[in-house]
């Protein structure tokens, strides 16, 4: 004869297991106070952790304002390195000789001197006068002065 097998259920068992399992030997103990020495300290790194992070905002944003200038200078000193350019152009254009003899030909009706109009000085007979300050005349100085302008004018010849 065979024996019929019982079914146990092990829920109850589990429930007398965990009831007599030790309990751990640090539990946390009701009603604890904290120290006012520590509620001090919690209360002043709290603080100095917030101002540090205030600074810390304050710094960026005075950077970004400095940035925000240092851009707008930036952009005043292209706008006016700009116009130096536009300026540079103009002058360059007024000066150029080809462009002034054209227009005064043009709009003034200027035109080069001809022979009829060119009047040429002769200093080879003539005496130059030089008077000091008292108002005398010196013949010395008048010698000098006329070799001198001889001399210059021989050399303007001959280059």
């Amino acid at each position: 004869m065979l024996v019929a097998q019982k079914k146990h259920q092990y829920a109850e068992a589990d429930k007398y297991i965990t009831e007599l399992q030790p309990t751990p030997a640090v539990l946390p103990k009701k009603g604890v106070m904290i120290k006012p020495i520590h509620k001090f300290q919690i209360i002043l790194s709290i603080l100095m952790t917030s101002s540090i992070c205030i600074g810390i905002l304050l710094g960026y944003t005075q950077l970004a304002e400095l940035k925000y200038n240092i851009n707008l200078i930036q952009k005043d000193i292209r706008e006016l390195e700009f116009s130096i350019e536009n300026i540079k152009v103009e002058v360059e254009s007024v000066q150029r000789l080809d462009l002034i003899e054209q227009k005064a030909q043009a709009e003034l009706g200027m035109q080069y001197p001809t022979k009829d109009q060119m009047v040429f000085l002769d200093l080879t007979n003539q005496e130059i006068a030089v008077y000091d300050t008292s108002g005398n005349t010196n013949p010395d100085v008048q010698k000098n002065i006329i070799v001198g302008v001889k001399e210059t004018i021989q050399k303007l010849i001959r280059n």
